[in-house]
């Protein structure tokens, strides 16, 4: 009875109190701020009694939100190792170990300040029935969504399409054309108004 409370007590000393102890894991850093898209690294040495199983050293680190930061490293030897990380999304996550899952290191994301996404060109002349090509300019057009509507901004009930920031807009009666695109990230959302003007061409007058 005594053998099983001496081991209980153990195991909780174990999981409760890891980063306390010496010879657990030592990390570069325990509380790290990124902005969004942004790459990180720390570096992480492991140590005899925190580290080591009955086959050698076999532990492994992963960041516990994928939505906020990805990242994982093993470890298989007594050398330090680089734990690469990226900013996915605000918000707070860590970095666990899969045998305890105690929070080693805290990471914090957020969000850098993004200029808007314009209009290439925001007023297009057009031809009845030529498609004109609208782009929007955005730095973060890799990870941004957009979708399209033909109408004045804020209104969606027409929409025209979405996944890019080019839209083929084939005009399909005279006048005044408002259209506008939404580009939102993680971070921001932008409208993009456009118009496209589609007159009659003039005829040159006869002598």
């Amino acid at each position: 009875m005594r053998y099983v409370a001496l081991t209980l007590t153990l195991v909780l000393l174990t999981v409760a109190t890891p980063l306390a102890a010496s010879w657990w894991p030592a990390w570069s850093q325990t509380d790290m701020q990124l902005y969004v898209d942004e790459k990180g690294y720390l570096q992480v040495t492991p140590t005899w009694s925190g580290l080591v199983d009955m086959g050698g050293i076999h532990w492994t680190f992963v960041t516990d939100n994928p939505r906020v930061v990805t990242g994982s490293v093993s470890l298989d030897s007594a050398a330090p190792k680089i734990f690469d990380v990226v900013g996915v999304g605000p918000g707070t996550a860590h970095i666990r170990d899969q045998i305890t899952g105690w929070p080693y290191v805290t990471i914090r994301v957020v969000c850098a300040p993004e200029d808007p996404a314009v209009a290439a060109q925001p007023v297009v002349r057009a031809e009845l029935g030529r498609d004109v090509h609208l782009t929007v300019v955005t730095q973060y057009e890799s990870r941004a969504a957009f979708r399209w509507y033909a109408g004045n901004v804020g209104d969606t009930s027409q929409p025209l399409g979405s996944g890019s920031a080019e839209m083929v807009y084939t005009p399909a009666s005279y006048g005044s054309h408002p259209v506008w695109a939404e580009v939102a990230t993680t971070c921001t959302t932008t409208q993009v108004p456009f118009r496209v003007d589609v007159y009659p061409r003039q005829r040159s007058a006869r002598h």
